[in-house]
């Protein structure tokens, strides 16, 4: 697994994308969904996002929360949207 770029300290624990990516397309369709509830800095979020899945995702730090919303926005080009 190429994990260049992956681990670069944002939290404790990150995992590569390719951990997430091989299950997600494995066991969940196109436009399928997956859930996360515990998601750190997101990386399950941009694998799901990868394969054409939605991810369902908690994460209780604020700040982690942040950094998967980036992360998602910077992969996606879009603008994360907070819903009440």
């Amino acid at each position: 697994m190429n994990q260049q770029g992956e681990q670069d300290g944002i939290h404790p624990t990150q995992k590569p994308v390719e951990i997430f990516a091989r299950p997600i397309q494995y066991h969940t369709g196109p436009g399928g969904i997956c859930a996360e509830p515990f998601s750190g800095s997101g990386t399950q979020i941009i694998a799901a996002e990868q394969q054409g899945r939605r991810c369902f995702a908690m994460e209780i730090e604020p700040k982690f929360v942040q950094v998967a919303i980036e992360r998602w926005e910077a992969f996606t080009g879009l603008k994360a949207e907070r819903e009440d």
